[in-house]
């Protein structure tokens, strides 16, 4: 074996590494993954799958992360075997998810797995996770997106803030660059892959895309060696390795995918690679105009990526990276001689003796810059790391990562228990066809990915050849464990503040074929684990907490109460009231309380969980800003704009001081404030705040994100109100657009901004055009959320009131009906969402003069929304001044006018009197008082009005001074 040569920085070490020493080779050959092992032994490889994978997570310590990878997030890059898109959680730690592109995703298993698996453990190795310049795995997800029942691992990685070299490098930012930072650029690569190579790794494809920007802890862009899919661990040094042609960054002897190499060759052809690089990223803006090229960018047209293959078959490449230093007036006498020595032997046409001399050369490295290099060395033994185990022991336990098993995709664990049988048949192994046989003793104790069966689970364990008592133990085990336990330390940081948002499940599941089926195996699960390891056991309480998501995704609210609240007995009883599960768990019942109209009820709830993480969290913790913006939602609810102001303002301006500016949780925040500005009827100020929501947004998030697109619905929804209906269309025009292309026609998103478009068409009076497209949003929202969905009966008002518009009053009647019987038939009476149908009903029967019945049905919603929401309710004014005019056109003029002048009151406190709701209510007052011929009082009220008016105008004036 070559010498050893090392010139490493490294971080401080995550726990989790390999252990073990070198005993064969890597994973098997096939001609998918072309940088991989290639030796006779191939032939007898053990077959890779799922259980292949999680043994080597396990092994390495890898968490299994309860987050989706989602193809609305943008793409930070794409490389032959595998696309990277990103995902912001907070400016300081956010995730890239990498995953097989689609055409390889139809490949066997085993293909899958083996690189999979090969990635893992170089992305594991103690080197690269040590190595400040190599990029390391965060953790895995699961990809639900595939065709297949089963669902495939995806590699969660650090997201790069600047993308990758090449972007970075054409940047404004990587282009102001000094040459003295664009060396230290360089040296940092040439570190990382010179200690790849003393851990005999291969990269196999260093490129400028495959080498990530990040933002060290100055600021400062730090590069990171990423994309490892064609890499190879070498263990025996008489294997050989295939290599991928990435022009014009091959070397010139890697003409073809189908030759294999030797390890030193390989190095040899990294070598050149690096060198490349080195010589773009260095004198890149000078290359063209010195040789005469008509591309500025050489490295990337195709023209220039021609000329640079020319350039390599002779060796002039070395003689033009001699000229460029020579010519560089920058550069002093020392970096020219080191920079000199690294082209010449880096660009040597000789393969083996690149990597020979190459050796030489970092001696000038250590004299042309100060470096604190240090080799890899065991935590533990202190002896230096060389070789790591590719094969981690063939022994998958279910008591390791249970709980993060448990909070990841069913289909996860149905999988799993799958495998196992799989492998108790089939695998050649006898002690590891009984490891297998065991774990599915346990599998059938507890009912893990399939139904609790304890003859089944007997059955196992005699084939197993385990004792009853070691079975008991890992029971045992299971029954004890607390709480998710997290071995990276980033993740671990992450759901301390609260940054770590877990799956949506309601919305994970939607694509599902069946979720009466899905919904029938979280209660299947809930049951058998509650059996085995105890109604409270923190595992049954999460899949609990998830089944009751997926019931409030479909609108089941009174189902969802009733699931939480038992949940939220057993985490008090279990962990106490001031806990964060239970207040967690509180939150949601607060939610769900806010969805059925129960606003006191909520409110109380929340101000509760703000209170309780304020005094154990602080003011600031992002569980405690997220409460304050939830009890901000409620207020805006319950009418008390002031308080909502309040506290989302609060939220807002906390989350910018512990997020920054440019933070997806930190839009949302302004969201709110413009929706609550909005309803106080300061439409202006709505729009400036959701345009800021949206160009922020698109910014960070990109333009086709879900949340960029409730953005963009927001800002068109205050341009429609204020009568914009030009500047409206456009958006809601974009948002159905993007929604259709990245969610699909039938997801709830789309269908809600395809009725939005209907509305708006109807407000434009292109009544055609709205009832088409709102009928075709209602039949969607039958077809996939069902015909009592609360979604569903929103659509079918808002078609009821498109014919409204055109008169056609007998067929909007069917329709309120129809809603007002299915709400009756879902909630408890006295609902505030059976008011809200009640009134629209109400509504309808007045137009078509039918007034006794109009009024029975007003008078029954008023008296619903005094009890629920008071008298200075919004809501509750609305039904008062329909009753109030009713009463007028009754002739009940001293009745109506009482009720009328309680409205003007009520809105002129909440609103003061440049709201709409203002005027209209002034301007039915004046009717009354008109018809009863009180003309001084008439003049009295108007000049009030004008009083009022004109000093608000002089405020606004003194504010804009």
């Amino acid at each position: 074996m070559q010498g050893a040569y090392s010139l490493s920085h490294f971080a401080p070490a995550r726990g989790g590494g390999i252990r073990g020493t070198a005993s064969s080779s890597l994973f098997g050959g096939n001609s998918f993954f072309t940088s991989e092992i290639r030796k006779d032994a191939r032939r007898n490889r053990l077959r890779c799958d799922l259980l292949s994978f999680l043994e080597t997570a396990q092994y390495n310590g890898v968490d299994l992360l309860a987050i989706t990878w989602q193809s609305a997030l943008d793409i930070l890059g794409a490389g032959a075997t595998a696309e990277v898109r990103q995902s912001l959680v907070n400016l300081q730690m956010s995730f890239a998810f990498k995953r097989p592109i689609s055409r390889y995703r139809s490949v066997e298993d085993d293909t899958l797995y083996g690189w999979l698996i090969r990635e893992c453990t170089i992305l594991c190795h103690p080197v690269v996770r040590q190595h400040r310049n190599l990029l390391d795995l965060e953790g895995v997800c699961w990809d639900p997106s595939m065709s297949d029942k089963f669902l495939r691992p995806v590699l969660v990685f650090k997201r790069a803030e600047y993308g990758d070299s090449h972007k970075f490098m054409t940047s404004g930012e990587g282009q102001a660059m000094s040459l003295t930072d664009r060396m230290s650029f360089a040296i940092d690569v040439i570190d990382a892959v010179i200690a790849l190579h003393n851990a005999d790794i291969i990269h196999g494809d260093i490129k400028p895309q495959n080498i990530l920007v990040f933002k060290d802890e100055n600021g400062m862009p730090l590069p990171r060696v990423s994309d490892f899919g064609y890499s190879s661990l070498v263990l025996q040094h008489d294997g050989s390795v295939a290599l991928p042609m990435s022009k014009p960054w091959n070397a010139p002897e890697v003409l073809h995918h189908v030759h294999t190499w030797s390890l030193e060759e390989a190095k040899g052809a990294d070598a050149y690679s690096m060198g490349l690089v080195c010589l773009w990223w260095l004198f890149d803006d000078k290359l063209a105009s010195q040789q005469g090229a008509q591309d500025a960018d050489i490295f990337f047209s195709e023209h220039g990526i021609a000329l640079v293959q020319d350039w390599k078959k002779d060796g002039q490449i070395a003689e033009l990276a001699t000229r460029m230093i020579d010519m560089e007036a920058n550069m002093d006498k020392r970096d020219q001689s080191f920079w000199r020595s690294f082209f010449e032997a880096t660009f040597l046409q000789n393969g083996l003796k690149r990597c020979q001399d190459i050796i030489t050369c970092l001696g000038n490295l250590r004299t042309s810059r100060v470096v604190d290099a240090a080799p890899c060395v065991d935590e533990i033994t202190g002896d230096p790391i060389q070789d790591a185990s590719v094969r981690p022991p063939r022994d998958f336990k279910i008591t390791l990562h249970f709980l993060q098993l448990l909070l990841s995709h069913y289909r996860l664990r149905q999988h799993i228990k799958e495998c196992l049988v799989e492998r108790t048949y089939h695998d050649p192994d006898i002690e590891v066809r009984q490891n297998a046989a065991f774990q599915l003793a346990i599998c059938y104790s507890v009912g893990f990915g399939c139904s609790r069966n304890e003859m089944e689970a007997e059955k196992w364990l005699k084939v197993s050849e385990s004792p009853t008592s070691e079975l008991s133990s890992a029971i045992f085990f299971l029954r004890d464990e607390q709480d998710t336990v997290y071995e990276n330390k980033a993740i671990v940081a992450l759901v301390r503040n609260g940054n770590f948002q877990s799956l949506e499940y309601g919305l994970e599941y939607r694509q599902e074929p069946s979720l009466h089926k899905v919904e029938e195996e979280y209660k299947r699960e809930i049951h058998d684990l509650s059996a085995a390891l105890g109604p409270d056991h923190v595992g049954v309480l999460n899949l609990r907490m998830i089944l009751a998501g997926i019931m409030m995704d479909q609108g089941r609210f009174p189902e969802a109460e009733q699931a939480v609240r038992q949940t939220l007995d057993m985490y008090t009883a279990r962990l106490g009231p001031g806990h964060q599960e239970t207040l967690r768990c509180t939150n949601v019942l607060a939610t769900i309380l806010e969805e059925n109209d129960r606003f006191d009820e909520s409110k109380s709830l929340h101000k509760i969980v703000l209170e309780q993480r304020v005094r154990l969290l602080g003011p600031n913790h992002l569980d405690t800003l997220e409460s304050a913006r939830q009890l901000s939602t409620v207020l805006q609810s319950l009418g008390e704009y002031d308080e909502a102001g309040a506290m989302a303002t609060r939220d807002y301006e906390g989350r910018l001081v512990v997020l920054g500016e440019k933070h997806p949780a930190v839009y949302e925040s302004m969201a709110n404030v413009a929706s609550i500005t909005q309803d106080m009827g300061h439409l202006n100020d709505s729009v400036w705040w959701n345009e800021r929501a949206l160009e922020g947004r698109t910014k960070v998030l990109g333009r086709e994100h879900p949340q960029t697109l409730t953005s963009m619905s927001n800002l068109a929804s205050v341009l429609q109100e204020l009568g914009d209906y030009e500047g409206a269309e456009p958006l809601f025009l974009e948002d159905l657009e993007l929604s259709r292309r990245t969610l699909g026609e039938e997801h709830q998103d789309t269908i809600t901004a395809l009725s939005n478009l209907g509305l708006l068409y109807m407000d434009m009076e292109r009544y055609d055009e709205s009832e088409q497209i709102t009928r075709d949003a209602l039949t969607m929202g039958e077809k996939v959320q069902g015909h009592d969905h609360s979604a569903t009966l929103i659509g079918r008002n808002n078609l009821a009131l498109v014919l409204e518009r055109t008169e056609r009053y007998e067929e909007a009647e069917e329709l309120l009906r129809e809603v007002l019987h299915s709400r009756e038939r879902l909630f408890e009476p006295g609902n505030l969402l059976i008011a809200t149908s009640m009134y629209n009903l109400a509504q309808n029967y007045a137009h078509q003069g039918r007034l006794e019945e109009a009024m029975r049905l007003h008078d029954e919603a008023l008296q619903i929304r005094k009890t629920k929401l008071g008298e200075k309710h919004p809501f509750t004014l609305e039904s008062m001044a329909e009753v109030g005019h009713i009463m007028r056109v009754w002739h009940r003029f001293p009745e109506a006018e009482d009720l009328l002048r309680t409205v003007l009151r009520s809105r002129v406190e909440a609103l003061d009197y440049d709201h709409s709701d203002t005027h209209d209510a002034l301007g039915e007052l004046i009717c009354v008082l008109h018809d009863q011929g009180k003309s001084e009082e008439v003049a009295e009220e108007l000049g009030r009005f004008a009083e009022a008016q004109g000093a608000e105008e002089e405020s606004d004036e003194e504010i804009v001074q």
